[in-house]
Parts: C-alpha cells; sequence; structure tokens
C-alpha cells in the first residue's frame, strides 16, 4: 500500500511516521513550500512535490493524507476522490457548510474510505473512560464536562484559527462520539484578545434535549502553567448510575454501583492506534474511527458556535 501526504507541517509529519509504523510506504508528499516537502521527503525516501494536483498527476496512492489547513481541504478531497484514494482529512473538515456539503457528495459518489483526524478518540484515557459509558455500567450518560487550557503561544495557524477550531473542535466530537448524536442547540461565549493580552478561551454549552448536556471550556492562557507532558485535558462523564473522571496520559476514575476504582491505562501512540483502523477501514475490514458522519457533525457544531458567539444567543440545529 502507498500513501501521499498533502501539507508537510506537523501534522504531515505526524501521518508520515504513523504510515512508516504500520508499514505503509510514503510514496510522495507536496507542500506550497517546496523546500518543507524536500525535507519531508528527504526524511521518508520519497518524491517531493510543491502542488497536490501536480502529485496525483504523477502517483496513484492508495491513500492520502491531507494536513494542509482547512482552506485547501476541499480542493485536496475532490482531487483524492477524482483519483479514487481513501482519505484521512485532518480537522476542521472544510471551511463551511456548504463546502461540507460538496466534499460528502464528493466522497460518497466516489465510494472511497474517509476518515477525519480526531485522535483524541484513541489517547488512552478517552478510550478507557469511553468504553465504560458503552459498557451501561454508569448508566445512561447525561452530562459530558470537558476542560482543556494550555499556555498562550503564536505559530502562523494560531494567529488565523484560534482555540475552538483548533482544540475545542476535538471535544465536541468526542460529546458527539459518547451522545451518537447532533445537540439540539448550541451556545458559545468566547474571547479573542491575542494582540492585545494573548488570550484565546470559550466556553460552549452543547443541549441534547431530554436533559443531556455537554459543557465545554477551553482556551489559550497567559501564564498557564508550562508543565511538561500531556496534562492540560481533564473530564468528566456522568450517567443517571455513576461516572467517570480522568485527565490527559493520567489516571481514570469510575464511580458505579459495581465499583470505586482509579487506574492508569496503557499509554498508546494515538495516532499510530488511528491509523491501524484506518487501514484496516481501507482493506475492508470493520474499524472503528471518525467517518465523514462525524466530520459532517463536528463542522455543523462547529460552524453554529461561532456563529453563536457572534451573535450573542444560542443557535439551534
Amino acid at each position: 500500500m502507498k500513501a501521499a501526504i498533502a501539507g508537510c507541517g506537523v501534522m504531515g509529519s505526524t501521518h508520515a511516521a504513523a504510515y512508516k509504523a504500520k508499514g505503509v510506504e510514503v510514496a510522495a508528499v507536496c507542500d506550497r513550500d517546496y523546500a518543507r516537502a524536500e525535507e519531508l521527503a528527504r526524511r521518508f525516501g520519497c518524491a517531493a512535490y510543491s502542488g497536490f494536483g501536480e502529485l496525483l498527476g504523477a502517483h496513484s496512492p492508495d491513500i492520502v493524507s491531507i494536513c494542509t489547513p482547512a482552506a485547501g481541504h476541499l480542493d485536496a478531497i475532490l482531487r483524492a476522490c477524482a483519483k479514487k484514494c481513501a482519505i484521512v482529512c485532518e480537522k476542521p473538515f472544510v471551511v463551511d457548510m456548504n463546502e461540507a456539503h460538496v466534499a460528502a457528495k464528493a466522497v460518497s459518489d466516489a465510494g472511497v474510505v474517509f476518515r477525519i483526524g480526531f485522535k483524541m478518540r484513541y489517547e488512552s484515557v478517552y478510550a478507557a473512560a469511553a468504553e465504560v459509558v458503552r459498557s451501561g455500567e454508569i448508566g445512561a450518560l447525561r452530562y459530558v464536562f470537558i476542560s482543556h487550557f494550555q499556555p498562550s503561544s503564536e505559530p502562523p495557524w494560531y494567529m488565523d484559527i484560534g482555540v475552538t477550531t483548533e482544540l475545542l473542535i476535538h471535544s465536541f466530537d468526542i460529546a458527539g462520539w459518547l451522545f451518537g448524536r447532533l445537540p439540539r442547540s448550541v451556545r458559545m461565549t468566547s474571547s479573542y484578545e491575542l494582540g492585545k493580552s494573548g488570550e484565546d478561551k470559550s466556553t460552549v454549552e452543547l443541549d441534547y434535549a431530554e436533559g443531556r448536556k455537554a459543557l465545554i471550556v477551553g482556551g489559550y492562557m497567559p501564564g498557564f502553567p508550562p508543565i511538561r507532558g500531556k496534562h492540560d485535558f481533564v473530564f468528566q462523564f456522568i450517567g443517571e448510575k455513576g461516572y467517570v473522571a480522568g485527565k490527559r496520559n493520567g489516571s481514570v476514575a469510575v464511580f458505579s454501583p459495581a465499583r470505586v476504582e482509579s487506574f492508569v491505562p496503557a499509554e498508546v501512540n494515538a495516532f499510530e492506534q488511528e491509523m491501524t483502523d484506518v487501514l484496516r477501514a481501507v482493506a475492508g475490514e470493520e474499524a472503528g474511527g471518525a467517518t465523514l458522519e462525524d466530520a459532517l457533525r463536528s463542522q455543523r457544531i462547529l460552524e453554529a458556535a461561532l456563529a453563536s458567539a457572534k451573535k450573542g444567543a444560542a443557535v439551534s440545529l
């Protein structure tokens, strides 16, 4: 199996490493910054191009990873569909719901495997907590609470898209993954002052009806303690009979009628775990992962959240 990668930044490099770990040949990479494409190509012994169209004109990969900024996703998806390539697309799916519908139709018409990059699902604490929820041990899920704060930083993408699109969209996916549906309404308040204080934070309320809700808070904060490792994410999932709580790269605590227990799940490489499911799907095997439906759901929530912040009121879905 051969792979190609569009976008040779941090995510493109991460995808290339995950492919290599799974025995998939990285045949070609591309980036508008050709020097960056050349650098990644040297590391993985493959061809480099400045454009995705040029790459697909010279190669016929089985699978492509789209790791460019979101503004380039639709064009890359359409080109990959025309070549009947399986697709792994980094989040956010596309720029808006108009593009989302076009991309979804192209994927459906081409009949190709599509996965959106929500690797948080594969992080050990989330995977373990989700297993507890799905087992029914804590009863029907009622509330999802997630907090994700990080120190401020200013790489190029950060100035353009902000915390909701870059970080909190992962939590939108986690809530949808656990509840298995769209919320009926979204309300977001946000502070975006990168040019002044360097702060960018949001609070998002998702109402799933029947008393089921998600509350997601997070942001980039000046002075947030720069502790090494990934200890910036805490969560609690509350059911009708009990709850499960955890912290990223840490322990999971279960409080249910059957047990009161804390444990530390074995740490995994989330990207490699995600790639395992992608490759199983390409091989026609039953596999997990965030699908086209999940991509559309996350895009709808993201668009509603941004509209809510601008409007100053909840937005119905």
